[in-house]
């Protein structure tokens, strides 16, 4: 009966790797028409490796595929799905641009803020804060930033009295000061 079990799994396993195998080709197949610019091409492959494959990449090329065929809001559900991903920078600055793209300076803004926050160091944290100076809004800072400044001394006439006037009183004193500033907990796309 185990036998029977695993001769009738087995094909099935050979049949959904070509299908993926498959898919994969297609995907490459679609990035190379995209950067040919042969873009109905690239959108009928990307489309038909979608249906048999679950890839990252496949989603974020099937975005930017759409994008650049002005067909904002299925960039803009492609893009949405990378948000739960590490790729969230990118698909915050990529759906800034979208958002340009519909016109809507709102939506575009809270997306290249979350992808400056996202990215506060890299290449994309800085082209965000780029679209964020061409909209007319303030940067976010980097995620974090302090100050602190640390100063002792002594002091010998702590009672203030005139010099000529004798005095015992003096003192030590410990001076401090410090200040943070960022984001402990960020949640949601417009947090």
């Amino acid at each position: 009966m185990l036998l029977l079990m695993l001769c009738l799994l087995t094909p099935g396993t050979a049949f959904s790797d070509t299908e993926t195998s498959t898919a994969k080709q297609q995907m490459r197949a679609g990035i190379t028409a995209f950067q040919n610019n042969n873009l109905e091409q690239a959108r009928k492959l990307l489309e038909a490796a979608a249906t048999k494959l679950d890839s990252r990449a496949l989603t974020y090329n099937l975005g930017v595929l759409y994008y650049k065929l002005g067909e904002y809001d299925l960039a803009e559900n492609e893009f949405r799905q990378l948000l739960d991903t590490k790729q969230h920078g990118l698909a915050f600055y990529n759906l800034g641009l979208v958002a340009l793209a519909q016109d809507n300076p709102r939506k575009a803004r809270s997306a290249f803020r979350n992808a400056a926050i996202e990215g506060a160091e890299d290449k994309l944290g800085k082209l965000a804060r780029a679209q964020l100076k061409d909209l007319g809004e303030i940067p976010p800072p980097s995620q974090w930033q302090g100050l602190i400044s640390l100063a002792g001394g002594y002091e010998e006439n702590i009672g203030l009295f005139p010099d000529t006037a004798p005095s015992s009183v003096d003192d030590t004193f410990l001076e401090s000061v410090g200040v943070v500033s960022g984001y402990p907990v960020r949640k949601g796309n417009d947090a």
